[in-house]
């Protein structure tokens, strides 16, 4: 659980959701972020010492100009680490997301209540994801509350496709055809978007590596055909 007891003014919203995604707490962010910049911040000076030791003329302006957009960059790196961790934080419970929906989809199948279902679903896997999705649902036990559980868990960590099987849960009722009819939809909805996100990520790389592999081929071509253009008498 992400707390904001310290850093309020630091920590943003989307920083706390971050967190939440990749289960880290706020004072090791905000630690990790004062340690970056003070690192960043006195490196600038040291180097001002250095090149005034070996006779170079850098002004004083120099140095402090780099600690200040030192400061800066260390306290904003972190971030950007943090935003693309929780990105694949959040792939990953997607990808997780959809076993547990094909779980409990078979369970309701079999006559389990919707409750029930979540908890033994939520105990068909390890990890990450499935560790939030079994402390939900045990909560849910208590209060009774169960699809609010899945939609706080998908506000505090930002995935919207738990909210919306939450929502899609919460409309259906007990009634338990109803019910397996949208988590089927939903699940095959999961599928169909990590099946396009891993095609597109595949063409991307492809893409990528296509320039290398050009230059790659046109500097074995040049490496054949060197010996022959400096054998060649022109004249």
């Amino acid at each position: 659980v992400v707390d904001r007891s310290s850093g309020d003014a630091f920590i943003d919203e989307q920083v706390v959701r971050d967190l939440a995604g990749v289960r880290r707490p706020v004072v090791m962010f905000a630690g990790t972020c004062a340690l970056s910049a003070l690192a960043v911040a006195v490196t600038a000076p040291a180097i001002w010492v250095l090149a005034a030791r070996a006779g170079s003329g850098l002004p004083v302006i120099f140095p402090l100009w780099l600690s200040v957009t030192g400061l800066l960059a260390g306290a904003i790196a972190p971030r950007i680490v943090l935003r693309a961790e929780a990105k694949r934080a959040r792939e990953d419970f997607r990808h997780a997301l959809g076993a547990y929906l094909d779980v409990l989809v078979l369970l309701l199948a079999a006559n389990h209540g919707p409750e029930g279902a979540m908890r033994e679903a939520a105990m068909a896997g390890n990890g990450p994801a499935f560790l939030e999705l079994r402390r939900a649902t045990t909560q849910a036990q208590y209060s009774g509350a169960v699809w609010d559980a899945l939609a706080q868990l998908g506000e505090r960590i930002d995935v919207v496709e738990l909210q919306e099987i939450a929502a899609a849960g919460s409309l259906a009722g007990e009634r338990g055809a109803a019910v397996r009819k949208s988590l089927v939809a939903k699940a095959r909805s999961l599928r169909s978007a990590s099946l396009a996100a891993a095609e597109s990520t595949a063409r991307q790389r492809s893409q990528a590596m296509f320039g290398p592999i050009l230059l790659m081929g046109f500097g074995f071509i040049v490496f054949l055909m060197f010996p022959l253009l400096t054998n060649l008498d022109i004249g």
